[in-house]
Order: C-alpha cells, then structure tokens, then sequence
C-alpha cells in the first residue's frame, strides 16, 4: 500500500472543506449512527475514508454524543492496550468518575493495563476483569441522550489486546446507545473485510467508500488545485486514478507543476510514490508476463471486447495464456470472464506499464497488436513517428492542424475512445478525421498511419 513513514496513508481528502461526491454514503452512516449501530468504511488508500470518519465523528459530537476516537498506526500495532490508553485519554470528568464507581478488581486490572504494571490477581482472573472493567465503562457511559460513539481509523491496525476488548464489548451492548464507526484499509486490487467486520457490534454493516465519477473528481479537482488543468487531462486522470480522490490529487498537481504540460497521448507524468505502489504490485510478474502485459496496456479500448487472450498471442505472445494466469494469481489483472477480455484490477497498473515503457516500446507492441503480426518489423522507427507528424512535413504536410493532432495520437498507442477523450471530441469525429487522414495519406489502416509516421514505408 501507499504507506508514510510511520505506516499511516497520506492526509486524505475532505479536511478542507465539504467533502464532494460523499452526501449519500454520509446520510446512511449517520443515520446508522444515530441508532446505535455499527458502521465499518471500507477501501483502498487515498479513497477517503479518513475524512468520512471525521465528519462522522464530528457530526456526533455536534449533535451530543461522547465521541471517542483512536488512529491505530501499523508501527506501534505491537503495542499493547495503545488503542485503550488512546480511549481512556479523552475520558471527560463523568467518565473518570465512572471509572472511580468500577469494583476494586475491575479498577486494578484497568489500571494494570493502561499503565503496564503487573495484575494484582492471577492472568486469566485478570484478563477477565479488565474485560468486565471495559464492559461496566460503556454501560456507565452510554444513557439515552448521551449515546457513545467509538471512531476508529484503520481498524486492520489495531493492537491485539485492545481488538480483543472491542469484540468482548462488541457483543454484549446490543441494546445500548453505543454506535461505532471504522475504517479498514483494502488492498488496491481489492480485499476481504469479513473478520474486522465481526469484531464489530452486531449487526454492523460495510459500507465500501466507491471511486468518484469524473464529475465529481473534476469538482474536488477544480477547489483544491490554483492551477488548471487541461481537459483531455482531467479525463486521463480520472481513467487513471480509477475515481481515487488522493491518487487523482496528486497526478493533477504532477500535470500542473510540471515543468511541461505533457501533450494528448503523452503518458503522464506520474508521481513517484504513485509509481513504486504500481511498481510493487507490478514487481513479482516474470519478464515474459510483463511484456504481454504492456500491450494488453495498450489494447485496452481497441474495441469492444479488447484486448483479448487470442488477440494477445496474434499479436506475437504465444504463452499470453500462461502469462495472463500468472497476472492472475497476482491479482494484477481479473481472472478472464466469457468474453475473454484481459481486465486489470486497477487501472493505475495499465498506466505504469505505458508510462515506464519507452516510446520505441510503445509503438512496437501497438503495431503488433494493430496488425496481428508475430513481431514488429525491424523497419519501424518509432522513435521519429511524433515529431515527424508534429512538425507537418513530408507526408503529413496535407493534412489539417485536427488531422494532425490525432494522427499524433494514433503513433504515440491512443485508441479512438481515448483520443476523443483526449481531444474533448466524439468517437465519431475520431473515426471520420482518421477516415479523412487514410484518404490523403494513401494509406488503409492506423498501423499504415504508424508506419509512415516511423519512416517505413506503409
């Protein structure tokens, strides 16, 4: 995962200002709330869950609940009783009197355990009255008007002791006004939350934090960023960041503080945290497997059903069948359905490959894909196809400024639906120009278009 250095997520969205694109999921998590039930957020990093849980929280505290909170890090989830100690702190002065009102074994063993001392009577008596001692706080502290709210953020990090507690009480305050809100972190390709669930009071409900629609992320975009960024990028990076709030952020601010605003069907620039994450995931995949993956990368929108294990091994990797369930098992692509179509589980993997794939790279494997031949050919020099069709000279000197921009596109692996995207254009209108590009240029296909472009003849 996106980890800094002491295990948490960077600062998620949302802190700054109303939270975009979440009223929905806030109205049924705090309506839940409200009845003394349990909620569990659920996502990858970056997503948002910490900014939902404190607009939970403060809402609750808003409208007078004893909110009482605690942000378990991976590096001190070996601690003992860290998230108890945590809880205990922001007791108020009835809570402490509370605690005074305990029996005399409950309070030592309570006392032991925020401390670290010693239990006064043997473990397991010991073990058994701290859990009562958590048990008596709740009952003591949670009343009709005054119900209590347990906010946890990254539960998957909570200490052993204190999660043991929490699923003691868990089940034992059914009928009282305790209401728990929790986060819980998924891997990027997705996870199992069934066991923090159940350490949850019951019943309590998951309720998955979705990716943001474009509309949506544009709007966060726009409010948190000085600078513009151009529209054919916003789509990318929507297509890109697969709806996360804090990986779109930070390609935004990549684009609009760069030194260059990459062109349309440019990859772009990529944040190097961003890229180690893909990296990792990327990491284990065997040389052979990474290079079918690459032009899966750029199949990707060829057609409707693209790219294909079949259309994979036509366009020269034999062992696509192989190499596909070894992605697989790494869960970096979706186990194929029907239709065959190679889908990866998150659409930041795709990108990687593209961006760390040299240009060369890009327009060999898109020509072998295109054409459904065995191996590029030798010909092609792709490294001249861009700024051979930029600058408007030889063949392309016919062609109209648009004509111009797409074929641009077509060298650098666009398909028509992303170059539309990119241009802020029909598929239609990319289908008509390149129909009106293969008319001038003499040519029949994209992969013609591509040769030219290298300096090949078509």
């Amino acid at each position: 995962m996106l980890d800094t250095a002491d295990g948490r997520p960077p600062p998620e969205l949302g802190a700054e200002g109303p939270l975009v694109g979440r009223t929905e999921l806030l109205a049924r998590a705090g309506d839940r709330l409200r009845r003394g039930r349990a909620v569990l957020l659920s996502g990858p990093v970056g997503i948002g869950r910490t900014a939902l849980l404190e607009a939970l929280a403060d809402r609750a505290d808003r409208d007078g609940a004893l909110v009482l909170r605690c942000a378990p890090a991976r590096a001190e989830s070996r601690l003992p009783f860290l998230a108890l100690i945590d809880l205990y702190d922001q007791l108020d002065e009835s809570g402490l009197a509370a605690v005074d009102a305990l029996p005399a074994a409950q309070r030592a063993a309570l006392d032991a355990a925020l401390t670290g001392g010693p239990p006064a009577v043997s473990r397991r008596q010991g073990e058994l009255a701290l859990r009562l001692a958590v048990l008596s706080l709740l009952r003591a502290l949670a009343r009709p008007g005054r119900p209590v709210v347990l906010a946890i953020d990254d539960l998957q990090w909570l200490d052993r002791p204190s999660a043991e507690l929490l699923a003691f009480a868990a089940r034992r305050v059914r009928r009282l006004p305790v209401g728990v809100v929790a986060t819980v972190r998924t891997p990027l390709t997705g996870g199992d939350v069934a066991l923090h669930l159940r350490a949850l009071p019951q019943p309590a409900e998951e309720l998955p934090v979705e990716p943001l629609e474009f509309g949506r992320l544009a709007e966060l975009l726009g409010r948190r960023l000085a600078a513009g960024v151009p529209g054919w990028a916003l789509r990318e990076i929507h297509r890109t960041s697969g709806g996360n709030p804090h990986f779109a952020l930070e390609l935004a601010r990549a684009v609009a503080g760069g030194r260059a605003v990459p062109r349309p069907g440019e990859p772009l620039p990529m944040p190097a945290h961003l890229r180690a994450e893909a990296r990792r995931l990327l990491g284990p995949l065997s040389p052979g497997a990474r290079e079918t993956l690459l032009l899966a990368s750029l199949g990707v929108g060829l057609g409707p059903a693209s790219p294909t294990v079949d259309s994979l091994r036509a366009a020269g990797r034999p062992r696509a069948v192989v190499e596909v369930a070894e992605a697989v098992r790494l869960r970096v692509v979706e186990p194929p359905a029907e239709d065959g179509v190679v889908r990866f589980t998150h659409p930041l993997l795709p990108a990687a490959l593209r961006a760390e794939a040299s240009q060369d790279q890009r327009l060999a494997a898109l020509t072998a894909l295109t054409a459904g031949a065995a191996r590029p050919s030798p010909a092609i020099q792709p490294a001249r196809g861009r700024d051979a069709v930029g600058g408007g000279g030889g063949p392309f000197a016919a062609l109209a400024e648009m004509e111009r921009r797409v074929v641009g596109l077509v060298t650098e692996g666009g398909t028509n639906r992303e170059i539309a995207a990119r241009l802020c254009v029909s598929v239609k209108t990319v289908e008509a120009t390149l129909t009106r590009v293969y008319r001038k240029l003499g040519v029949r296909s994209r992969v013609d278009v591509v040769r030219l472009a290298a300096g090949a003849p078509a």
